[in-house]
C-alpha cells in the first residue's frame, strides 16, 4: 500500500543471507562440493508428497527453491559458513498446504466484522450484534458472518422481529456460514424497499413468514438486494482485508488459495500488494463469472505469476444445502414443494466455457446438489465434443451430491472434483434430513471418487468452514466432526481417505489444479522451497492429535512468512538498551509507541524523527541481519522494502488503528504494548 510511509525501525529476526542459485548435488565423491545452501533443515520428520521419494530426513534450501532433499548425508555438503541450520528435533515438515477453494476477500471480512461461528442459539447471534452496536455510531451498517441455524436447538430459519427490537437504530446483514443466505433487520428491509410484494429475484429467494411479510432471510441472489444499498469498501480497505486474510492463512500453514470468484476490484488489491512487496502467500484467483473481470480475461488470455495467476472463471451454478439451495432432481426431504435454485442458466454456461476452451482458460463450477452436477457435466460435455480433456483442468466446485452414475462420467471427461473434506463433517448431523436415506449415500463421496481416477482437490470454502488445513487433513482422514456429533467410526467411513491421499489432495493435486506442477507442490529439488512444519506427526500419528497440532513455521519461496515464538522467547528482550538510545535521540513522543511482537521489539516511531537503524544494532549487538525492515524519511516518500513481509497485514492493522495500535492483533501474532 502507498500509504504506507509510517516510519519504523523494527527489530525482528530474518534470514537475510543472499539466496544462492540452484545446483545439482555432487555426482560422485570426487566431484567439487555444491555452492552453500542459505537454509538446512536436519532431524526432521518430512513428508515430500512426492511418489518417488516420499519421504526424507533433511532439505537445503537457496534462491528459493529446494536445493537438495533426502537424508542428512546427501545434504550437509549444502552447509557452508553463513548457512543457517535448523535441528527440528524430529517434528514433522511438509509441503506448504494448498486450500483449492477459499475466499481471501470474505475471510479479511470475517476477521473485521461481528464473528458468529460458534453460536448455538439465535439468541446468542442477536447478543453479539447488540454488542457491537455499542460501539458502532447509530445508522452505520453492522456486518456479520458464520450463523448456522442447524447449531441450533431450533433449527428453523429465523425471523428477524428479535433482531430488529434489540437492534433498531443500525441497519444489519448477517451472511449465514454458507455464504448463500443473509439474516436482515427491519432497517435493512426499508433500505432496500423490500416488501411482502417484492418479487423474488431470478436466482434468489425473500423467505416470508407465516403472514406473507419477509422473514429477514434471502437466499442467493436476493441479498444482493441489500448488499445494493451497503455502502462500498474502499480500495485501501480491500487491500487490508486481503492482507489480513493472506496472514492468516500463512499462521494457518497455507502457501497457495485458490480464490474462487473475484471482481476486478479484488484483482486491482491484489496487483498492488503485489506490488508494494507486501504478498505473503501465492494466489491462484478465479475471476468470478458475473464480473468484468471475467470478460477482461476472455478477451486477453490468464496470467500465470508464482506468486499471482489468474486464468480461470468461477461460475455458481446453484445454491447450498443447508439454506435448502443446491439444486436436487427431486424435492428435498425436509421441503416437499422446494427443489432449490438454478443460479446460472446451463446455456449460457455452454457458451461462455465454448470460449473459455478456445482460449486455453480453465472453467470451474459450483455445484452442490445432484441436478445441478449433472447439468454441468451436460454443459461440459457439450463443450468438450464428448470427448475427454483432462489437460484443461475443469473442475467442479463441490460435486457433494453426485448421482452415481455421473462419477464415472467426471472420470470419462477428466473433469477435476474439487472438494472440501470440513463440508462433510459440518453436514453430516443434519444432512439425511435434507435428503432422505437413500440420496444422503449420493454425498461426500471422497473414495468413490479416487477409486474412479478423478483427480480430487481438497480445500475448505472458508470462511464457510475454518481456513485451518489442519482440520480439512482431520477430516479426510477420519470422517469425524470435533463436537462429536458423528459416529466414533466416522460418518459413512467407506469414503476416507489414506493418509497419503489427503496430504496430496492438499498439496500436489491443488498444484496441478493451478497448473503449478512443476514448480510447487512437492518437496523436490529444483521446486519452490514452500513448506510447513508442524508439531505432531499429522500424517503417520495419530489422527485424534491433528486437530490439537500447531503450525510452528511457514515458508513460502525459501522466505518465513509465519513462525510461532515460545512464551519463554517472548520475554527474553531487554528493552532497557531500547529505551536508553530512543531517550537520547529524543524519541521518546508521547505518539510514538514500543512493543513486543512475536518475542522482539517493535519501535513505532509516529513521529517521524527517530528513524535509525541503530536501535536494531543495539539491541542485537550490532548484526544488522536482524533488522527486517525500517521505513523512513516519511516526508519524501522514500521507503526501505522489508526482506521478509510476514508482519504486513499485522502493520497494515496497526496503521489503520493508529489511536490503538494494538486493536485485535493477537489472532496472528503474540503483541504486547510496553509502557514508553
Amino acid at each position: 500500500m502507498t500509504s504506507l510511509l509510517l516510519p519504523f525501525v523494527l527489530a525482528l529476526a530474518a534470514d537475510a543471507a543472499a539466496p544462492a542459485a540452484p545446483q545439482p548435488a555432487p555426482a560422485s565423491p570426487g566431484a567439487a562440493p555444491p555452492a552453500p545452501a542459505v537454509l538446512v533443515v536436519l532431524n526432521a520428520n518430512i513428508y515430500t508428497a512426492a511418489d518417488a521419494a516420499p519421504r526424507a530426513r533433511a532439505m537445503a534450501v537457496g534462491g528459493g527453491v529446494v536445493r537438495a532433499i533426502g537424508e542428512e548425508a546427501a545434504v550437509r555438503p549444502y552447509i557452508g559458513p553463513k548457512t543457517r541450520v535448523v535441528d527440528l528435533g524430529g517434528k514433522t515438515l511438509l509441503p506448504g498446504l494448498i486450500d483449492s477453494h477459499g475466499h481471501m476477500l470474505s475471510l479479511g471480512t470475517r476477521l473485521s466484522d461481528v464473528d458468529l461461528t460458534g453460536t448455538t442459539s439465535y439468541e446468542q447471534v442477536i447478543a453479539r450484534v447488540v454488542e457491537r452496536a455499542k460501539t458502532t455510531p447509530k445508522g452505520e451498517w453492522i456486518l456479520g458472518r458464520g450463523w448456522d441455524q442447524n447449531d441450533w436447538a431450533v433449527m428453523a430459519m429465523p425471523l428477524h422481529g428479535a433482531l430488529s427490537r434489540a437492534v433498531p437504530d443500525h441497519p444489519v446483514r448477517l451472511t449465514r456460514i454458507d455464504g448463500h443466505a443473509a439474516l436482515v433487520n427491519q432497517r435493512a428491509l426499508d433500505l432496500a424497499h423490500i416488501t411482502r410484494s417484492t418479487p423474488d429475484p431470478q436466482g434468489g429467494a425473500i423467505l416470508k413468514d407465516d403472514k406473507g411479510e419477509p422473514s429477514g432471510v434471502l437466499v442467493d441472489a436476493a441479498s444482493g438486494l441489500v448488499n445494493d444499498v451497503i455502502p462500498p469498501i474502499t480500495q485501501a480497505e480491500r487491500e487490508k482485508r486481503l492482507l489480513l486474510a493472506m496472514q492468516e492463512c500463512a499462521r494457518l500453514g497455507l502457501t497457495m488459495v485458490h480464490d474462487a470468484g473475484i471482481s476486478t476490484q479484488e484483482w486491482l488489491a491484489y496487483k498492488a500488494l503485489l506490488g508494494n512487496g507486501t504478498f505473503p502467500i501465492r494466489i491462484y484467483a478465479m475471476a468470478a463469472a458475473r464480473d468484468s473481470l471475467a470478460d477482461t480475461l476472455l478477451a486477453h488470455n490468464g496470467i500465470k505469476g508464482l506468486k499471482l495467476s489468474l486464468r480461470a472463471i468461477k461460475v455458481i451454478a446453484d445454491g447450498a444445502l443447508g439454506s435448502r439451495g443446491a439444486l436436487l432432481g427431486s424435492p428435498y426431504s425436509d421441503d416437499p414443494h422446494n427443489l432449490g435454485l438454478a443460479t446460472f442458466p446451463l446455456e449460457r454456461l455452454r457458451e461462455l466455457g465454448e470460449l473459455a476452451f478456445q482460449k486455453d482458460l480453465q472453467v470451474r463450477v459450483h455445484a452442490i446438489g445432484d441436478s445441478a452436477n449433472h447439468g454441468v457435466l451436460d454443459a461440459f460435455d457439450h463443450v468438450f465434443g464428448g470427448r475427454p480433456q483432462p489437460q484443461a483442468r475443469w473442475a467442479i466446485e463441490h460435486a457433494q451430491i453426485v448421482r452415481p452414475s455421473d462419477i464415472a462420467r467426471f472420470a470419462k471427461l477428466g473433469v477435476v472434483a474439487s472438494m472440501q473434506p470440513t463440508h462433510a463433517t459440518s453436514d453430516g448431523p443434519w444432512a439425511e434430513s435434507r435428503l432422505g436415506p437413500e440420496r444422503i449415500r449420493w454425498g461426500y463421496r471422497w473414495r468413490d471418487f479416487l477409486n474412479a481416477g478423478v483427480p480430487l482437490a481438497s480445500g475448505s470454502d472458508f470462511p464457510v468452514e475454518s481456513p485451518d488445513p489442519l482440520l480439512g487433513l482431520y477430516a479426510a482422514i477420519t470422517r469425524r466432526d470435533l463436537d462429536g456429533k458423528l459416529p466414533a467410526g466416522g460418518w459413512f467411513p467407506d469414503q476416507k481417505m489414506t493418509p497419503a491421499e489427503a496430504l496430496k489432495s492438499f498439496t500436489a493435486t491443488g498444484a496441478w489444479l493451478a497448473f503449478h506442477e512443476n514448480e510447487m507442490g512437492t518437496l523436490e529439488p529444483g521446486k519452490q522451497a514452500d513448506f510447513v512444519v508442524v508439531d505432531h506427526d499429522v500424517i503417520g500419528g495419530d489422527p485424534e492429535q491433528i486437530p490439537k497440532s500447531k503450525v510452528l513455521w511457514t515458508v513460502v519461496g525459501g522466505q518465513t512468512v509465519y513462525e510461532m515464538v515460545s512464551s519463554a522467547a517472548q520475554a527474553a528482550p531487554d528493552v532497557q538498551p531500547f529505551l536508553a538510545m530512543a531517550r537520547s535521540n529524543k524519541c521518546a513522543s508521547q505518539r510514538n509507541r514500543l512493543f513486543l511482537i512475536d518475542g522482539k521489539l517493535v519501535f513505532w516511531d509516529w513521529s517521524g524523527g527517530c528513524s535509525d537503524a541503530r536501535f536494531g544494532q543495539v539491541l542485537y549487538g550490532g548484526s544488522t541481519d536482524s533488522v527486517l525492515c525500517v521505513f523512513k524519511d516519511s516526508i519524501a516518500g522514500q521507503r526501505k522494502e522489508c526482506r521478509v513481509s510476514a508482519y504486513s497485514a499485522l502493520f497494515e492493522t496497526m496503521l489503520a488503528n493508529i489511536d490503538r495500535p494494538d486493536l485485535g492483533l493477537g489472532r496472528s501474532h503474540s503483541v504486547k504494548p510496553i509502557k514508553f
